[in-house]
């Protein structure tokens, strides 16, 4: 029996091995590549980019830096880098908490290129982590031979791999918190939702439109984990003020976040590259250009969307809870991403759930050839049909049809084809 789990233990530990050697030489490829893209040269000093979301980040974390030294009250903004909450920007703004600034600052007094570096490969070591994370949760509930583990690892990777390419690209924040996200599932999985809680808390920081979510959690009962998100938001919020200046100017600076969060959506609503299925639609019903009736709108399909959900998780019995769980998140995800009035296209990063719960269901022996066809549209529509590849098709105008939106409908889809089938094989096996 010990001889069998030894070499079960091997064999995986082999596994995660070459796995991770072969993504980090990809990875460590991509990110010198991208590196040399943005990089402005013959730069004075050396080691400069050009204007990304990175760039973003780190120039606020230098300006915070210098207005808030930690010693002697606070100094004037800084003109190289300006106010952490700039209005007077076109579109680069720095839309995160206060608190999300702060997190940033290892990275300020370091050139912008070698900083970008390093946070491309924290970037790549989450990612990785992720998919390694998501073969945890589903394993708990799955026994799949260990070729279609390896399966596993690189289909889902491959699925998203466009969206990774885009975060890893400009430097964006997408990675990090898609890997928070399996973190709470994981969390929420394993009834540790204090921990839980305080990730998700996190999460809000840097993507408030995620708050769906925890309204999910707390309308099904989930108080645990609502009441430690809802505690350990402002806590976050209050770590700053460390910095003497930065407690001199708390207010003042969660006023402009707030002003700002509204500033930069509608002004980006319009943006060509956003890839919002709502914004489509209402654009089509030529209501869009009244921002109150899409933020309405977004916020009534949100709580439908919940109801339903709320309405099916009723009708679960205690032996499919956890297969269930993934689910719920999975839908939970998918519906924000379709019912959010502004969408970018790296933000197609955080389906790497839903694809893991249905490329392992399909490997449990789930063989819904709908569910499968839904998938392969989905990765067509918004990986090969990118905007990021149609701008070199010869055709006029191509690039600005909206190919992404359709593919998170064929996503649901595809979820919702397995989605009875999946939590009642999992609760036969239990």
């Amino acid at each position: 029996m010990n001889k069998v789990l030894i070499e079960r233990w091997n064999g995986h530990w082999s596994f995660i091995f070459i796995f991770l050697l072969a993504f980090l030489l990809a990875s460590f490829l991509i990110d010198i590549y991208y590196l040399n893209k943005v990089s402005i040269k013959s730069s004075n000093p050396p080691w400069e980019i050009s204007y990304s979301d990175f760039k973003v980040f780190h120039d606020t974390a230098n300006g915070f830096y210098f207005r808030y030294p930690g010693s002697g009250g606070y100094g004037p903004v800084d003109i190289r880098y300006g106010p952490i909450y700039d209005f007077q920007k076109d579109f680069y703004h720095f839309r995160y908490s206060p608190f999300a600034v702060f997190l940033f600052l290892p990275f300020a007094r370091i050139p912008a290129g070698i900083a970008l570096l390093i946070w491309s490969f924290i970037a790549n070591i989450l990612f990785l982590c992720s998919i390694l994370f998501l073969r945890y949760i589903f394993d708990k509930s799955h026994t799949i031979s260990r070729n279609l583990k390896i399966a596993f690892s690189f289909i889902v990777s491959f699925l998203v791999l466009r969206p990774y390419l885009n975060v890893i690209a400009l430097g964006q924040t997408d990675i990090f918190i898609a890997f928070l996200l399996v973190l709470v599932l994981l969390f929420y999985l394993n009834g540790m939702q204090l921990i839980g809680g305080i990730t998700f808390a996190l999460i809000l920081h840097f993507k408030p439109f995620f708050f769906p979510i925890l309204l999910y959690f707390a309308l099904s009962g989930k108080w645990r984990l609502s009441l430690a998100t809802v505690i350990a938001f402002p806590a976050f919020l209050a770590i700053p003020m460390i910095r003497p200046g930065y407690r001199q100017e708390f207010f003042l600076l969660i006023h402009a976040w707030m002003q700002m969060m509204g500033h930069s959506v509608s002004s980006q609503l319009i943006n060509p590259k956003n890839e919002s299925f709502l914004y489509m639609i209402l654009k089509s019903a030529k209501v869009a250009g009244n921002t109150n009736i899409v933020y309405l709108t977004s916020g009534v399909l949100q709580l439908l969307f919940i109801a339903a959900l709320l309405w099916w998780s009723k009708k679960i019995d205690s032996k499919k809870k956890y297969a269930f769980s993934t689910l719920e998140i999975s839908y939970l995800i998918i519906s924000i991403l379709l019912c959010s009035p502004l969408v970018w296209k790296a933000a197609l990063i955080y389906t790497v759930i839903p694809c893991a719960f249905i490329i392992y269901n399909y490997a449990y022996g789930i063989k819904n050839r709908i569910s499968i066809f839904s998938l392969a549209a989905f990765f067509i529509l918004t990986s090969i049909l990118n905007p990021d590849i149609l701008k070199y098709v010869p055709i006029a105008g191509i690039e600005n049809l909206k190919f992404i939106p359709l593919g998170l409908l064929f996503l649901l889809a595809s979820l919702l084809a397995i989605s009875r089938e999946a939590v009642d094989m999992v609760s036969q096996k239990g």
